[in-house]
């Protein structure tokens, strides 16, 4: 499939991202809030081009950005390339993250381009079969406009659940939660593999990965963490848990008008509108467990170093949708992807947080 990229004016060249683009940027994303049912631009504690890089140690990531003639940062992305299951069998595959366009230049074709861009330096880094694919949230039709221009199509949905922390998570005296031991790593990921044999989208884990996610960091603490249940001496269910609000977090611009005049915000919402995100990723249950994992996910939501909002992202078709409470409160998104001629409708999806 070719690239209908809609030349973009030519006021703006394009070039790779650097570490010297850190404050402008952090000034690029703050302006540029997403457009979609809901509205929010991310704030960063660190330099944002390490945190977009770095967040993720044992993943290879990429920006790209574009400046107008004066060198003023008007757009960027970022691309992260991993090897996934696709179709059955495993691929390599690019995932487009991080697009923002300021204000003062949407509308002339610039948001097309970048991912043009992307698309094509993923195809000529990882080969011609590396599989791209991008999530848009529901109601931000630009995007998904954009991804018209790339996409083969949107063949899967999945949906991110936003939960609030707990004081305390409540008794379960057949399950323990507490954190993974080093002689644990290698069961972990063979059950987390095991979980997620059949699920598209999933990347397969190492322990050599799992390990460097656990003890790297783009600043002087962890930001990652991984929690297992224990019942009878036996493994049961196990997450991965990202604390990205000690790296960012996301500044509420919008919401659909029936939520903006309601007299009070959802529970998805902080008062304060200052979302400060920890994500749960990966979650597995043993067979017969499901219990555990709801033990889990209960234990991470009431953990001190969690931030205001907990996200989980779901197939509500998969199993770990049938364990996890949505309360009604879910942001909705499309999957695009390029480079997928059948999809499987027959399996669930694993998202990405």
């Amino acid at each position: 499939m070719s690239i209908d990229s809609q030349p973009a004016d030519d006021a703006f060249d394009v070039r790779p991202a650097t570490a010297d683009d850190g404050d402008e940027l952090a000034a690029l994303y703050a302006n540029s809030p997403d457009t979609g049912d809901i509205g929010m631009a991310p704030r960063f504690k660190i330099d944002p081009y390490v945190a977009y890089t770095e967040i993720d140690p044992a993943t290879d990531t990429h920006g790209i950005v574009a400046e107008t003639r004066d060198g003023d940062l008007a757009g960027a992305g970022f691309v992260s390339f991993t090897d996934a299951r696709v179709g059955g069998e495993i691929r390599p595959m690019a995932y487009l993250v991080g697009l923002a366009v300021h204000e003062e230049y949407r509308g002339r074709g610039l948001g097309k381009r970048l991912a043009a861009e992307r698309v094509q330096y993923a195809e000529d880094h990882r080969g011609d079969d590396c599989v791209v694919f991008a999530q848009i949230q529901t109601g931000n039709e630009p995007s998904k406009a954009v991804a018209e221009t790339w996409a083969d199509g949107f063949p899967y949905q999945t949906v991110m659940v936003p939960m609030q922390p707990l004081d305390e998570a409540p008794r379960r005296d057949e399950y323990t939660v507490r954190p993974v031991t080093d002689a644990e790593h290698d069961t972990v990921v063979r059950e987390t593999d095991e979980f997620y044999a059949d699920a598209e989208l999933y990347a397969p884990h190492t322990v050599d990965e799992l390990r460097q996610r656990l003890a790297e960091s783009p600043i002087g603490e962890p930001i990652a963490d991984y929690f297992v249940v224990v019942s009878e001496g036996e493994l049961v269910a196990g997450a991965g848990v990202i604390n990205s609000h000690k790296l960012m977090w996301n500044k509420l611009e919008t919401l659909p008008p029936e939520l903006e005049d309601a007299d009070e915000l959802p529970p998805a919402f902080p008062e304060s509108r200052e979302i400060k995100p920890t994500g749960i990723a990966d979650l597995w249950y043993a067979p017969g467990h499901e219990a555990a994992g709801e033990a889990l996910i209960e234990s991470i939501r009431a953990h001190p170093d969690v931030g205001n909002r907990i996200g989980i992202g779901i197939d509500p078709d998969g199993p770990v949708g049938r364990i996890v409470d949505t309360g009604g409160q879910t942001w909705d998104t499309y999957i695009a992807v390029r480079g997928l001629e059948d999809p499987m409708e027959e399996t669930f999806v694993a998202p990405s947080i």
